[in-house]
């Protein structure tokens, strides 16, 4: 893909992203929006690096896509304790914070939260949050973690470390009684990777050879 083209797309999703948040006023999409121009401004520091030092280019691109990595958990983490959320406190501090995030943000009832949703509530902005944004929120993962690690290029260990990284996020919030514990999101969260997953890999060495610079 030309930088003209990987440009104008990078327009087009920041287009878009203001549409969306012009509609549903989305907090994060703020957030959202420095996080891709972020990556992108690394990536073509990255590819002029390259230029510069051609025989360090492989380097670069690995050092962006770490740096990628931790920038994107880093945007996770901020999406997690806070935009919108209460201040975190440990819920084991209080009887009444833990029994009350027992009986209405804690479910292990697989596609419980997910039927609800569609049945009680319905509207698009409650299937945009919960339904599409949890799909979304890890398919970075579905090109980072193969692309940094080798064991993550099968299958059940590419799930298996998505998941690691979800419980991780579950249980955190369990603990301090941020946002909802629910096996859903562990579920949509792992298929949105899962999907990306699926896509990239086919196209994995065409698309390092192009990050590279190299000829297909």
């Amino acid at each position: 893909m030309r930088p003209e083209m990987v440009y104008s797309l990078f327009l087009i999703i920041i287009y878009i992203l203001l549409l969306i948040w012009n509609m549903f006023k989305f907090r994060y999409i703020r957030l959202l929006g420095i996080f891709i121009f972020v990556v992108y401004m690394a990536y073509k520091a990255a590819k002029l690096y390259g230029r510069v030092y051609p025989e360090k280019k492989e380097q670069a691109i690995r050092v962006f896509l770490w740096g990628t990595l931790v920038f994107y958990l880093c945007f996770l983490f901020s999406l997690t304790f806070g935009v919108g959320r209460d201040a975190p406190n440990l819920i084991f501090g209080d009887a009444e914070r833990l029994k009350d995030y027992l009986n209405n943000r804690f479910n292990l009832i697989p596609f419980r939260t997910i039927l609800s949703i569609f049945k009680d509530d319905g509207s698009i902005s409650s299937i945009m949050v919960n339904i599409v944004g949890n799909i979304a929120a890890l398919m970075p993962l579905g090109c980072l973690f193969p692309a940094l690690f080798k064991r993550a290029r099968r299958v059940l260990p590419f799930l298996m470390m998505t998941s690691g990284v979800v419980i991780f996020i579950e249980i955190t919030q369990f603990l301090f009684s941020v946002g909802a514990c629910d096996i859903d999101d562990l579920i949509l969260n792992v298929a949105g990777a899962f999907i990306v997953f699926l896509v990239v890999m086919p196209f994995r060495v065409p698309i390092r050879n192009r990050m590279l610079g190299y000829e297909n």
